[in-house]
């Protein structure tokens, strides 16, 4: 994309485009199937709108490396102090979205199961919301980044060019060690919160130490 459009400005319009795409998503309700094992009816829109924001959002993230090494004046020295704010931002807005589910849509009291479900899935449609808030205020902040016009490669298309240097041993390395990596968050991010929480009924007083040193990351 970079090839055929200023970074910045293909930036600004991808973050626009996905928080368009994530507040539909808070629309989309869910009708259980009749039928047992079948997905609901908002199971498939939900889905395809899910895969349309990861291929809007998926080429921001190479995008915004290459605009910060082009405006580097030592990528070497430079870019990890830079990089770093990202992380940061990134464990700040989960804390904070986190924090603002918890004392906002978390029923207190005697609560009843059906009372604690309504108000999960209402703090899941504003966490979508302020996703797409968020997201719309990222869009608009990148047009004010430094411009960066379009670079032509070694091939026409970066697709022929990428295939090409994805046959080096490093890169074939490295996708054989990433993909499974990949695999094991996946499993990480989704299971270890209920596991802490089921231990955290047996032995809180090891669980709120574990939290202190890793709870942060």
């Amino acid at each position: 994309a970079d090839r055929w459009f200023n970074t910045e400005r293909y930036l600004g319009l991808s973050h626009i485009a996905g928080a368009v795409v994530v507040w539909v998503m808070s629309t989309v309700q869910n009708t259980p199937s009749p039928v047992e094992g079948e997905f609901g009816s908002g199971f498939w829109l939900f889905l395809s709108l899910s895969i349309l924001y990861s291929l809007i959002y998926s080429p921001t993230i190479a995008l915004t490396n290459s605009l910060a090494f082009h405006h580097m004046p030592d990528r070497d020295r430079d870019f990890g102090r830079v990089r770093l704010w990202g992380t940061l931002g990134w464990i700040a807005v989960g804390i904070g979205v986190g924090q603002l589910l918890y004392h906002v849509f978390t029923p207190g009291g005697e609560a009843t199961e059906a009372q604690q479900a309504a108000a999960q899935a209402e703090g899941m449609v504003n966490a979508f919301r302020i996703s797409a808030g968020l997201g719309l205020i990222m869009g608009l902040y990148c047009f004010t980044l430094p411009r960066t016009p379009p670079q032509a490669g070694a091939q026409k298309f970066a697709f022929t060019e990428t295939l090409a240097e994805v046959r080096s041993t490093p890169l074939v390395t490295l996708f054989l060690i990433a993909v499974p990596v990949s695999i094991i968050h996946q499993f990480y991010f989704i299971y270890t919160g209920p596991f802490l929480r089921g231990y955290q009924n047996k032995t809180g007083e090891l669980t709120d130490a574990i939290n202190s040193i890793f709870g942060v990351g």
